[in-house]
Order: C-alpha cells, then sequence, then structure tokens
C-alpha cells in the first residue's frame, strides 16, 4: 500500500507498513489467555477507533490496541489511515488497566502498540461484525474472571441514564444507567472517556429512553458501557418485539461443569444453531440446530473438552449473540 502525499510517506511506513514478525497470529480469545508483557500477534477488523484507542473483533473475542498521542497508530487514526471496518494485523506486547504481571485479570486488557511491534492494514471496508443484543442484566452478570463482552461491540435496548442534573456529557466521567426488564430493574455504569476519546464530551445526555450500541470496558471490577462516537447513543425507546427479551437471548451458568443447560429464546420462528467454539474458532460442540421459535433449553456436554476459555454463540437469521465461558474441572 503507497501513498503519493510526501507527508504521510513517513506516517505509512513507520505505522501501516511497519514490518512484522513471522509470527502466526493468533485468535483475539488465545491473546487474552496470555500472560501480561507476552508480545503477541492478531488479526481483526476495526469497530472502533479514536483518540489512542482501536477496537478489534474477530469471530471469538474483542480487544483494545492502545497507543498514546504521537504513537504511529495515534497518528494513522488521526489522519484516517485506520478507520472501522478495516481490517489489521498487529503485534504488541499484552498489558491490563492498573494490573503489572501475571495472566490478564479483571481489568481492561489491551495490546500496547508504543514499546515493540506495530501493525498493517490489510483491507478495507469489511462488514463490521454484528452487535450482541443483551440485557443489561446479561452484561453485568458478564464474569470479568473470563472477560465475557469486553472491548465486543453490543446492543442494549431502552436505558435510561441518571444524569445527576448535567444536560451535557462530560469528559472522563461516570454515570449510572438502568434497564427494567421483567420488572426487575438493574443498574449499570457508562464511562465517557477522557478528551479525544469519547466524541460525546459536550453532546447532549439524553432525557428519555435511549439504546447504547458500542464497545463495552472494564473498571477493573464490573462490565461497563463506554460509548466512543456520538452514534453509540441512539435517543428513542425501542419496541416491545425489538428488545433483548424479545430478541434473542443465550443463558448458561459459568464456569461450566459437567452437563450444563443452555437456555436461549428468539422471539420470531427462525433458523438458529448454537454451537461452542475452541479459541481457534472451532466448533467443538453443537449445541441445537434447525427451527425455533419462543424459548427453549438444550444441553450441552464438556465431558472430553480440555480446561480453558470458550465462546458460545446462538445465531438466528442476521443475529447473534454470545457469551465467553470457561470449562472448568
Amino acid at each position: 500500500m503507497r501513498f503519493s502525499t510526501p507527508i504521510r510517506g513517513f506516517v505509512v511506513a513507520a505505522a501501516l507498513l511497519l514490518a512484522l514478525p513471522a509470527a502466526q497470529a493468533q485468535t483475539i480469545a488465545q491473546v487474552r489467555t496470555t500472560a501480561l508483557n507476552e508480545t503477541v500477534t492478531v488479526e481483526g477488523i476495526v469497530t472502533r477507533a479514536l483518540g489512542r484507542n482501536v477496537w478489534i473483533q474477530d469471530d471469538t473475542a474483542g480487544i483494545v490496541l492502545f497507543g498514546p498521542g504521537g504513537s504511529p497508530i495515534a497518528t494513522a487514526i488521526v489522519n484516517g489511515d485506520i478507520v472501522a471496518g478495516d481490517r489489521v494485523r498487529a503485534t504488541g506486547r499484552i498489558i491490563e488497566f492498573g494490573i503489572t504481571t501475571g495472566a490478564p485479570g479483571t481489568g481492561l486488557t489491551e495490546i500496547d502498540m508504543i514499546a515493540e511491534g506495530g501493525f498493517t492494514r490489510l483491507s478495507r471496508g469489511n462488514t463490521a461484525p454484528a452487535a450482541q443484543v443483551i440485557t443489561l442484566a446479561q452484561l453485568v452478570a458478564g464474569d470479568p474472571d473470563t472477560d465475557a463482552y469486553e472491548s465486543e461491540i453490543v446492543r442494549i435496548n431502552n436505558l435510561t441514564v441518571d444524569a445527576a442534573g448535567a444536560t451535557v456529557f462530560a469528559a472522563g466521567t461516570n454515570y449510572t444507567v438502568s434497564q427494567t426488564t421483567g420488572g426487575v430493574t438493574t443498574t449499570a455504569t457508562m464511562r465517557v472517556g477522557s478528551v479525544g476519546d469519547s466524541d460525546l464530551i459536550g453532546t447532549a445526555i439524553p432525557a428519555g429512553p435511549f439504546t447504547f450500541q458500542g464497545p463495552v470496558g472494564q473498571n477493573r471490577s464490573a462490565n461497563q458501557l463506554q460509548p466512543v462516537r456520538t452514534t453509540d447513543i441512539i435517543p428513542g425507546a425501542t419496541a416491545a418485539a425489538e428488545t433483548p427479551d424479545g430478541a434473542l437471548t443465550l443463558v448458561v451458568a459459568n464456569p461450566l461443569r459437567g452437563v450444563a443447560t443452555v437456555r436461549f429464546s428468539t422471539e420470531t420462528a427462525q433458523t438458529v444453531r448454537v454451537a461452542l467454539y475452541d479459541v481457534l474458532g472451532r466448533t467443538v460442540r453443537t449445541v441445537a440446530e434447525g427451527a425455533s421459535v419462543g424459548a427453549r433449553t438444550a444441553s450441552l456436554d464438556t465431558a472430553g473438552l480440555a480446561p480453558g476459555v470458550y465462546v458460545l454463540r446462538l445465531v438466528a437469521g442476521t443475529g447473534q449473540v454470545s457469551q465467553t465461558v470457561t470449562v472448568a474441572r
């Protein structure tokens, strides 16, 4: 890939065309279990790119590529050389916010693009991974030790925000959001990032219901919503048939031991497939497959599976919802 503009020639050489180690790319799910400070290589589709951060996803998980202002990746973001829909290959060091050694735990897991490695853009205009339609209760229940939903794009309908009297979003501020489903109200944190890391700063806070469709962050102890673009906040209520309760749901106790019961539902009659995938994206168990409507249960036998991280995914029509799970013994 070449650019004719001389000024950009250096940026491209430093950022997009920087030679990467010959190491084979791992899946993001594999990388997320790598010990801190180890060097890793991944490929994924960019879902958000702003400020110091690039969010990418593959078929197994999501992760953040981190580079502060002045770094090659941050410069590429500013110049528009890396945007949503790009497929990128990145090499860097596994880090975690607030944690310095050991395996990734309950902080936000990132790939440090500062000290070593680099990235290259492989292609443009790729289809972005579908947002997982979940409830706020499912987000809160996601186990931070297995990084359920972290850095992935989710959609949560009919939220309200406690603005504490404010009318516009402020930088570096936590807001409490809530959602009521089935007569039960769940609350969680929505974090608006620092100046440069979020487009929401200074924009109006929704006075009524809204839909969140954006990446999931983590604040060391729990999942939180982390809007990046103004389009991550969609004002207005969503019709009942389109809510997570009326769309797709997928629930299973985590970690998995023995024979687990998987609960899933669809609002309308559709051809569905529920399957368990390993960190390489290979199907290791098909849980259910065929025409389905309403709530159903199916058994997932973990006998013979190696302990570790897997992805359970329900696909129905053009929609899908996933849950990162751990098989334990």
